[in-house]
């Protein structure tokens, strides 16, 4: 009896001491609060100081941003700033980007424009647009591209490629797989078929590789893979952690108008959805085109197919005319002989905005052969054809082709890639659509 008695006793000093206790706690609370505060708002400051620096001259060529619930354009443009490359200048834009966020839609689209893109620059005549930033700096590129597609652009952002690498390193490398074999002595790439963890060096020679036979077309569809895996493996909580260390590589290798606080809310949208669905990539439509008289390659704009591309991209639709997506079921043997038919079926999807005919100008299922090792073409327009099973396919449905593959006709390793092609006017895969690869072995008969 008495041991309970001293023990009620003993509560309410326990509870007087936590009283006494808790205001001091939340006085530590609140005080170490503003003082991280503090520290972060002197971080930020300091971070926005560099990153802004030299973006006076740029904001006078922007438009004024929209009201937070509207639509913006911001230009990205990825330069390599290696001393050895520079003339003293910018140096030429070796990637370039549209990121469009329409929070009404909780949407993004991310449009690539093709380094070698045909357009008429102010003061010097139809060039590559990726000569503007040499020329005129982000000034007269965000000057050239708003003349270009016909968008107002509200931001920019020009990041450096060695602080690409960085932050590829900070983040813990990317997986990626190479469909096809990728090897690329100037950009560095050596990658054979299969899965590949890749760290900041190999993330910048797998993106800027150019050795594909559609060259920059599959260029920027690799830029834009790797950034959807990039978004996929590491737009997570864990790499909150890691904003200290993202924060010192903007500060050193990223030029913006943007401050944080206004780079943080907009990318609250994105991180607030679903990026791999609502995150759309597209590339501006081109045709590959020799100048006999400069000697010169350029990508001439198809221009009745960007105002289409444009005016979707303002409603919120599908941007892409050519856009398909493959699985053929399981139905590719992994080995093969020489000669010899195979009949494999197709499921394909309409991801493009236009609909698909069997009659007219048709669209037909056919593949091309690789040789695995070196990439070399073996068999490139002459497949066979799959002719379209239904009368029409309307964008969003899918249907299964029968498609008769014949191997090549020497034993070896090979890469099989399916592709559409609408016939006499292109392959989806040359308009920048992603084949579908497979590896074979190719025997003799037995």
């Amino acid at each position: 009896m008495l041991n309970a008695m001293r023990r009620r006793k003993a509560r309410p000093k326990a509870a007087r001491r936590i009283l006494y206790i808790l205001p001091i706690l939340i006085v530590v609370v609140i005080g170490s609060f503003f003082y991280i505060w503090q520290r972060w708002e002197g971080y930020k400051e300091e971070i926005n100081q560099h990153i802004t620096q030299g973006s006076e001259t740029v904001i006078e060529v922007l438009d004024e941003p929209p009201a937070p619930e509207e639509p913006l354009n911001i230009l990205i443009v990825g330069k390599d700033a290696r001393p050895e490359l520079q003339d003293g200048g910018p140096g030429h834009a070796d990637a370039i980007m549209l990121l469009r966020l329409d929070p009404r839609l909780m949407k993004g689209y991310l449009i690539s424009v093709l380094r070698d893109t045909r357009v008429e620059i102010p003061g010097y005549g139809a060039h590559k647009i990726n000569a503007a930033l040499a020329w005129g700096g982000e000034e007269l590129l965000i000057q050239v591209v708003q003349d270009f597609l016909g968008l107002p652009i509200h931001h920019y952002v020009t990041v450096d490629f060695e602080g690409f690498k960085k932050l590829v390193d900070v983040l813990g490398g990317v997986d990626v797989v190479v469909n096809q074999p990728l090897i690329d002595e100037l950009s560095g790439a050596n990658f054979p078929v299969g899965e590949h963890h890749l760290d900041g060096e190999q993330a910048l020679a797998f993106v800027r590789s150019r050795s594909y036979i559609t060259a920059d077309k599959e260029r920027v569809y690799q830029q834009q893979y790797f950034l959807r895996q990039l978004v996929d493996q590491h737009l997570t909580v864990a790499n909150l952690a890691k904003i200290p260390e993202f924060f010192e590589l903007l500060k050193e290798y990223i030029r913006t108008d943007l401050d944080i606080d206004t780079i943080l809310r907009y990318s609250l949208p994105i991180r607030q959805s679903n990026p791999r669905e609502n995150l759309i990539m597209a590339t501006i439509p081109t045709t590959p085109k020799f100048d006999e008289e400069n000697q010169i390659w350029y990508e001439i704009p198809r221009k009745d197919e960007i105002e289409v591309m444009i005016q979707n991209i303002l409603e919120g639709k599908t941007p892409v005319k050519y856009g398909a997506e493959y699985d053929d079921l399981g139905t590719t043997p992994e080995v093969m002989e020489v000669n010899k038919e195979y009949n494999v079926k197709v499921k394909v999807t309409n991801t493009g905005y236009e609909t698909w005919r069997n009659y007219g100008i048709i669209t037909n299922l056919s593949y091309h052969w690789y040789e695995y090792e070196t990439g070399k073409v073996v068999m490139y327009h002459d497949g066979k054809r799959a002719f379209l099973p239904v009368e029409d396919l309307k964008p969003g449905e899918s249907v299964t082709y029968e498609l008769t593959v014949v191997a090549p006709s020497a034993p070896g390793s090979y890469l099989l890639q399916y592709d559409l092609v609408l016939e006499g006017v292109v392959w989806f895969s040359r308009a920048g659509n992603p084949t579908l690869d497979r590896v074979i072995e190719v025997k003799e008969q037995t």
